[in-house]
Order: C-alpha cells, then structure tokens, then sequence
C-alpha cells in the first residue's frame, strides 16, 4: 500500500511531478500504464493529461444540483464542464461504478 499526500510535495495538482512520484511508488514510473480516477477537471484530469498518464477518468459532479436544501454539496466549487479550449479526458463518468467499464475499453 502507498499514501502520496500532495501537501508534502513543493509542487502541487496539477503539476505533472506529484502524478510521476505516485506513479514511481506504483512501480509505473513513466505512467504509461496508469489511469487517472478523480473528480476534479483541474486537479485531477489535467494533472493526469500533464503527465501523459494512459487514461484519465473524469467523475464529473452533477450538471445540476441535488435539491436537498443544504447549503453547498462535496462537489462545491468543482466545474462540471471541460474548460474551452482545454483536452478532454479520456473518459467522463459519473459515478465511480462506471470505471471499470472504462478499464475494459481500454484494454
């Protein structure tokens, strides 16, 4: 089992270096066999692009928000949309359960 915790590191998402330590932990050192799961599009997504990882998996937060009546939601502040003139991730979900249809695609 490996933690990276990105806070230890001088560089942060989405600088391609902390996506390469991790990596490197995995025994993946270029990425060329990694895929990047995460819900945010500039941290995440774009890290994952920065370091030309295999894949990147966007779980993309809803287009609309859930009426609960709270104020804010775990997604708060995240985009739900590529930004324009931004690459797209390889894959956007939007639930994690559909990973692992995207890992079958890949091959």
């Amino acid at each position: 089992e490996r933690v990276i915790i990105a806070g230890e590191h001088a560089e942060q998402k989405p600088h391609a270096s902390i996506f390469r330590v991790a990596c490197a932990a995995l025994g993946e050192p270029d990425g060329s066999a990694t895929l990047m799961v995460g819900d945010s599009y500039a941290a995440d997504v774009a890290g994952g692009i920065n370091a030309s990882l295999l894949a990147t998996v966007w779980v993309r937060p809803p287009l609309e928000p859930p009426e609960t009546g709270a104020q804010g939601s775990l997604m708060h502040g995240h985009l739900s949309a590529v930004p324009a003139g931004q690459p797209s991730p390889t894959f956007t979900v939007e639930s994690v359960l559909e990973v692992e249809a995207c890992l079958e695609k890949i091959g």
